[in-house]
């Protein structure tokens, strides 16, 4: 668990009680208090080893590292914790019941959040754009309400699309049908 001279060189320890210590890096000074085992980049106490911070100040001390690791990960834990035999269970009849009857676990209960919900844009580039297809002339590009030509003549004419071409303007007057009704 020793710094590499590359590394210790970055950081500068000072003592700052009997067992606390302020490390300086290039970076960021960061406390580290030997006894309760905590630095202020809380990596010490999250995984039970000594960070960078930590090894700095252990080393102004000259006391061993390793000592500083929490017990979890000593050897002779370690051996206890293999010392006896697991046997696996092959099937559902080598199973023990429990005494206790079983606790049926709920999801969270969730509340929905204040306001109106967001609404989900499609991007049309990554979908390759949404078709629109015009009901009157079935071509894609328009729909029928944006649909700039003169409604069909013949047996099909919708009466819809007569009244929707009347109320149409182009360059300021009415559109005319080419044909009288």
């Amino acid at each position: 668990m020793e710094l590499s001279p590359r590394e210790s060189c970055q950081y500068t320890a000072y003592r700052v009680g009997t067992h606390e210590f302020k490390v300086k890096s290039l970076e960021t000074t960061d406390s580290v208090d030997l006894i309760t085992r905590t630095c202020s980049c809380r990596a010490f106490q999250t995984y039970g080893l000594p960070c960078r911070h930590a090894i700095t100040a252990i080393n102004i001390t000259d006391f061993d590292p390793y000592d500083y690791c929490d017990e979890c990960f000593d050897v002779e834990r370690y051996r206890n914790t293999c010392a006896e035999v697991v046997h696996a269970t092959l099937d559902r009849t080598q199973w023990h019941e429990s005494p206790e009857p079983l606790m049926t676990i709920l999801p969270p209960l969730a509340k929905r959040p204040p306001g109106r919900p967001r609404t989900r844009r499609t991007d049309r580039k990554l979908k390759g754009g949404l078709h629109y297809k015009c009901t009157r002339y079935r071509q894609f590009g328009h729909n029928r309400r944006s649909c700039k030509e003169p409604p069909v003549v013949g047996p099909n004419l919708d009466q819809t699309a007569i009244r929707h071409s009347a109320q149409l303007t182009r360059s300021g007057l009415p559109c005319q049908a080419p044909f009288s009704v």
